[in-house]
């Protein structure tokens, strides 16, 4: 229990560490599925910020959108419409292929959590506490959450709704962490704000979404700002198709027997040959992925991560036509350069570095913003509670090397491959075991089983201790 004890506190609790979109769409599923149980219940969702919306959609840049139609983004598995219903009554808009606002995603789940409380049977609980969790220990009978300042808060189990990991520093770039002209984490509170209102050279180093939607607004608040955004592929993401594509006779996803990485480089191939086909069929190729991925061997699940994830990425998660168009727009009219090669920092001064790409001439930047997305290796994971967890056994990398290792529910394995009872995960920390695992479709499945199992564990020990 938190420091101080109430009634409440003596209810099964279930603590939910991140308020992003798994951690709000786990809060709501567990709602609902202890009402329908009637299990008394305690829900804790914890974070440390106020807010919610996780990284991804605490933007209020009306320009940064959904990368998937309104259609696919429901809460609810069984209720497909429901998004597309909210914005309906919301704003009036009601087309199913709108690629929304992430701020209005936001707002949705908000709206969802609100209307699951309200319906929530009198035992059935939900408490907001904005704290950094420091760490988690196993209790005889539970576990003990370690808040800032000397709180704590008892729970008999704990979902690690982690989300993505912060970015690591490119190579090289160590030297400049803390530098006024170096940026590691763009999400992170004020981080865009440092560049000055004149503008000047902006080095983004990486080339995916997440440079995407930082071009974009950095365009917007500097519109003299000369961007310059550098990966080793030079690859951008390709975009959704603004219109529907006819199937062409043949076209599927592949042989069923054939393996993940084949199904793929099938699809690659037609990309590369100029077919717009390749849409529909890493469509097609979506709802298998993971039954696929865990066909692999460790071994084979290591070399697609080497080989192919880069390109697959850029195919699989693909921008919007009105975000593609404002892209295309920026680097038409130059104020937007992409190259490819390697990018090599120094600072040059206490408010400026240089940066020179492939071993090129030496330009000074007044800014130079690490946009490579998120690590995926827990064991580079920065945060305390996460460093913790690792070093006391209580959970442990995936032997593939990205996410961590979960069983079929989403429970943690220790150290020594122990299936946890108590600790639990969703979304992008089981990417290793999954592999499509990070877009709301996958969520919030995965929110609605881990509920159910979590309902029904407690409801199956309140019957025993009856």
């Amino acid at each position: 229990m938190l420091t101080e004890a109430s009634e409440a506190s003596r209810r099964p609790t279930v603590a939910i560490v991140g308020a992003g979109a798994s951690g709000m769409l786990t809060a709501a599923h567990l709602l609902r599925a202890a009402s329908a149980r009637a299990t008394a219940v305690r829900a804790v969702l914890i974070d440390r910020n106020a807010g919610s919306g996780g990284v991804a959609y605490s933007t209020n840049n009306p320009d940064h959108r959904l990368n998937v139609t309104a259609a696919r983004m429901s809460a609810f598995p069984d209720r497909s419409t429901d998004f597309v219903s909210w914005r309906a009554h919301e704003s009036g808009d009601r087309d199913p292929g709108a690629y929304a606002a992430r701020s209005e995603f936001r707002q949705y789940l908000d709206d969802v959590v609100a209307t699951a409380r309200r319906a929530a049977a009198p035992d059935v609980e939900l408490a907001r506490v904005t704290a950094n969790v420091a760490g988690i220990d196993l209790q005889a009978r539970g576990l003990r959450l370690r808040l800032q300042d000397g709180v704590t808060l008892d729970a008999d189990a704990a979902v690690l709704a982690l989300g993505n990991q912060a970015p690591l520093p490119p190579t090289g770039a160590d030297e400049l962490l803390g530098h006024a002209a170096y940026v590691n984490d763009p999400w992170a509170q004020g981080a865009l704000e440092r560049l000055a209102p004149g503008g000047g050279l902006v080095v983004l180093i990486g080339t995916g979404l997440t440079m995407v939607d930082v071009a974009i607004e950095l365009a917007s608040r500097h519109p003299r700002a000369q961007l310059l955004a550098v990966s080793r592929s030079g690859l951008l993401p390709r975009a959704h198709s603004a219109g529907r594509i006819e199937p062409q006779v043949g076209d599927h996803a592949g042989d069923p027997d054939e393996s993940f990485a084949e199904l793929v480089d099938a699809i690659l191939a037609q990309s590369a040959a100029g077919s717009r086909h390749w849409h529909q069929l890493v469509d097609e190729l979506r709802p298998r992925t993971q039954t696929l991925w865990r066909r692999l061997s460790t071994e084979e699940r290591a070399d697609f991560l080497d080989t192919r994830h880069r390109a697959w990425c850029v195919h699989r998660h693909r921008m919007p036509p009105q975000v593609a168009a404002a892209l295309a727009q920026l680097i038409g009219d130059g104020s937007l350069k992409v190259r490819s090669g390697s990018v090599e920092l120094t600072p040059a001064g206490p408010r400026a570095v240089e940066a020179s790409v492939s071993g090129a001439a030496r330009r000074q930047a007044a800014i130079a913003i690490n946009c490579t997305g998120p690590s995926l290796d827990p064991r580079t994971n920065g945060d305390r509670l996460v460093q913790q967890l690792l070093a006391d056994g209580l959970v442990r990398a995936h032997p593939v090397g990205v996410g961590f290792d979960t069983a079929e529910d989403g429970a943690f394995r220790s150290r020594d491959g122990v299936r946890s009872v108590r600790l639990f995960t969703l979304g992008p920390p089981r990417i290793g075991e999954l592999y499509e695992t990070t877009a709301i479709p996958e969520i919030r499945e995965q929110a609605q089983a881990l509920a159910d199992t979590i309902v029904s564990r407690l409801t199956a020990t309140t019957a025993r201790a009856a």
